[in-house]
C-alpha cells in the first residue's frame, strides 16, 4: 500500500498527463484512465464499474483550466528573464493563454525543466488538498 505521501505524488503525475485517478478510499488502490480513451469499450465498462461504487473512491480529475493559468501566472514570479517573463506573460493575455505559454517554453528548454518541476509541485499541492477535502487524510 502506498503511503499518503507517495499516492499523491503518484496521482499528480498521471493528473499531469491527462488521466482520471480512482483511489480507494480504504486500499489506497488506484486505477488510472487516460482521458483520449476513456470511450474505449474496456474503459466504459471499467468507468461503470468505479462509478457505480463510487463511495469506495475518491475521483481526481486533472487541474481545471482556469486553476492551470493561474499556476502559470504564478511560475511567472519565479522569473528571473525579464524579457521571458514579458513574453509569457503576454502569451497568457491572448486568446488560447496556456497553448501560447507552452508554445513560448518548447523554444526554451532551459525554463522548461524548470516549469516541469515547478508544475509537478504545483499538481501535489492540487492533489493533496483533493484528498484533504474528499478522503481526510
Amino acid at each position: 500500500m502506498l503511503s499518503p505521501h507517495e499516492l499523491v505524488k503518484e496521482v499528480s503525475k498521471f493528473l499531469a498527463k491527462d488521466y482520471i485517478c480512482y483511489v480507494h478510499r480504504a486500499s489506497r488502490e488506484l486505477t488510472e484512465i487516460e482521458i483520449s480513451k476513456i470511450d474505449t469499450p474496456e474503459n466504459q465498462v471499467l468507468v461503470s464499474q468505479l462509478e457505480g461504487k463510487i463511495s469506495r473512491y475518491i475521483k481526481c480529475k486533472p487541474m481545471p483550466t482556469q486553476d492551470m493559468i493561474w499556476v502559470m501566472k504564478n511560475f511567472l514570479l519565479e522569473m528571473t528573464d525579464d524579457e521571458l517573463g514579458k513574453e509569457l506573460s503576454s502569451g497568457l493575455n491572448r486568446k488560447k493563454p496556456t497553448r501560447n505559454f507552452l508554445q513560448i517554453l518548447e523554444s526554451r528548454p532551459d525554463i522548461k525543466q524548470h516549469w516541469s518541476l515547478f508544475k509537478a509541485e504545483q499538481y501535489e499541492d492540487y492533489v493533496a488538498e483533493l484528498f484533504i477535502k474528499d478522503y481526510n487524510y
